[in-house]
């Protein structure tokens, strides 16, 4: 799969090594599966080398997707299936909406909000949230930057909203950070930058939907510099 890719190219998880996996673990091939169940063991071996954001396509009101078929195709029972889907949806629940690199990188699987002006609880699927509350959550899962000013409706439709420049900006200003970096929408290159280059799309799924794009990595130094890579899909995996 492309995540073994991903590993012998880049390195296997270790102490010195370590990996952020933005969102969208699941319905993005046909080994969610496997790619689930391999971070998780992977997250018990070794906690501080693997960090997994929460994406929109870990939650039920995504819709159930193609990763509850895959459930059910690859379970002995039909119990068996249905105790393993619901179990996975029970980590999600728990998984961080995102992450602080050196005090200076924000990660996030979707986008911004217009504020962050509330606190939240990530541990429940439908939570009984107020509508702020649900908006930001909602915001950090869906959202996506476009080129222009303040909020506007997403063409994705639901509650998501696309973040203009000044969303970015005074974001990145009010809490010291130098650059978000999301994922969630799809790259032909595998990366794009937005707003004077201050919000990074990286998307690590190669030949997406059968077409021909690229899948890539951000790797970050301690000291903040940073490379994109392609992901290999030629090759003999091991």
């Amino acid at each position: 799969t492309d995540m073994i890719r991903i590993f012998e190219q880049n390195g296997y998880p270790s102490p010195y090594n370590k990996y952020i996996f933005n969102g969208d673990l699941v319905d993005r091939g046909p080994d969610s599966v496997e790619c689930v169940l391999t971070l998780f063991l992977m997250k018990i071996a070794c906690p501080s080398c693997i960090f997994v954001t929460r994406g929109n396509h870990e939650s039920l009101t995504c819709g159930l997707g193609s990763f509850l078929t895959e459930s059910f195709n690859k379970m002995s029972t039909n119990l068996e299936a249905e105790m393993f889907f619901n179990e996975c949806h029970n980590v999600f629940n728990y998984l961080p909406l995102g992450y602080v690199i050196n005090e200076k990188y924000f990660v996030c699987h979707g986008g911004l909000p217009d504020h962050f002006d509330v606190r939240i609880f990530r541990n429940t699927d439908k939570p009984n949230f107020s509508p702020v509350q649900l908006g930001l959550m909602t915001s950090l899962l869906w959202n996506d930057p476009f080129d222009g000013f303040g909020m506007r409706p997403s063409k994705r439709g639901g509650s998501a909203l696309e973040f203009g420049l000044d969303v970015t900006m005074g974001f990145l200003k009010r809490h010291d950070f130098n650059l978000l970096i999301r994922s969630h929408e799809y790259a032909s290159q595998g990366f794009f930058y937005s707003h004077d280059k201050r919000c990074l799309t990286v998307f690590s799924a190669p030949n997406y939907c059968g077409g021909n794009g690229v899948g890539v990595v951000m790797r970050i130094k301690d000291d903040l510099s940073y490379r994109i890579l392609p992901i290999r899909t030629d090759g003999i995996m091991h």
